[in-house]
């Protein structure tokens, strides 16, 4: 003799019919739709990043402590000197 299961007093065992909880999945749809929607929308405030340039990244690597970066800043320094000179010339040569 197998006796009857019993659900009284079962933890998760419920008596309602499951149509009973219909009225509440839209609302519970509305608000889960809602809820993605902002945590995705990017803030309209934020300006869009612009990529730094050749001679930002060159900076950066220059002033870092990876291999090679004193050869970097080194080139950095020659190239600013060589402008330089270049635009005192420029300077002097014009009347």
């Amino acid at each position: 003799m197998t006796p009857a299961p019993v659900t009284e007093g079962v933890r998760g065992a419920s008596t309602e019919t499951p149509s009973s909880h219909a009225p509440m999945r839209p609302a519970l749809l509305v608000v889960l739709v809602l809820a993605l929607h902002a945590c995705g929308a990017p803030a309209a405030s934020t300006p869009d990043p612009t990529p730094p340039t050749q001679r930002q990244r060159a900076e950066a690597v220059g002033a870092s402590r990876l291999p090679g970066a004193h050869g970097v800043g080194a080139a950095l320094r020659a190239a600013d000197a060589m402008d330089a000179r270049a635009a005192a010339a420029d300077s002097s040569a014009t009347p």
